[in-house]
């Protein structure tokens, strides 16, 4: 037996005065309301009601009884409509993390304007040049500019930078300046280790995809 259901059939007939009146607006059948409500009396031991020709009547039992089911319905609809009301309005607070450069410029007005669009949400935006793990530091969500290491995180693609090579006007005056992808592997290189965990450069190279090998003179881990 459904202990539920037998609740909700319960208080239903009690509100509507009879198990004809309770059937119709459950819109189900008399012998169905009937059966509901000798399953629920057996299980319980007690008789819940007393049943004439023309009305019904609560016994002692029934009474205490109806006010426990109010009470356990009434908290399992508010539990339900608070669920829905997370569904349609978000609330609570949501943890995001980016990079220093590209948080300042496109997520800190984005998660502004999030917050003026829902004010029952408050956000911690924390801003870091280094991958953050998502668990330990109770992140939300990150936005980061690199390939996925870890398989057990959901990735969304939300848009696409391109990586150059670059070099100050002081140390192309000095050294050879390199034309081809290949020349890089004679230039000492500096690697940004949330963008890269390898000593090597990627180019596309008409239709090819190259990767070239580099020497790295500095890494930086958190800048």
């Amino acid at each position: 037996m459904d202990k539920f259901a037998a609740m909700k059939t319960f208080v239903r007939i009690v509100e509507a005065g009879s198990l004809t009146n309770a059937a119709d607006s459950l819109d189900t059948s008399l012998p169905t309301v009937v059966r509901t409500l000798a399953a629920l009396e057996r299980e319980l031991g007690v008789s819940l009601l007393k049943r004439t020709t023309r009305r019904i009547h609560l016994t002692d039992e029934g009474a205490q009884y109806l006010e426990r089911c109010r009470n356990i319905l009434a908290a399992t609809q508010e539990a339900e409509d608070m669920l829905v009301a997370r569904r349609t309005e978000p609330v609570g607070k949501l943890s995001v993390t980016a990079s220093v450069a590209f948080g300042r410029r496109y997520l800190t007005p984005i998660v502004y304007g999030f917050l003026q669009r829902y004010p029952k949400v408050s956000a911690d935006v924390l801003l870091v040049d280094r991958v953050v793990d998502l668990i330990d530091e109770g992140m939300d969500a990150a936005i980061r500019i690199a390939h996925l290491r870890d398989s057990s995180l959901v990735a969304i693609e939300v848009g696409r930078v391109r990586r150059g090579v670059c070099a100050s006007e002081t140390y192309l005056r000095q050294h050879r300046v390199p034309n081809l992808p290949n020349d890089i592997r004679t230039h000492p290189c500096t690697r940004h280790l949330g963008l890269s965990h390898r000593n090597e450069c990627h180019f596309h190279v008409g239709s090819r995809y190259q990767t070239i090998p580099n020497d790295i003179l500095f890494t930086c881990k958190h800048c």
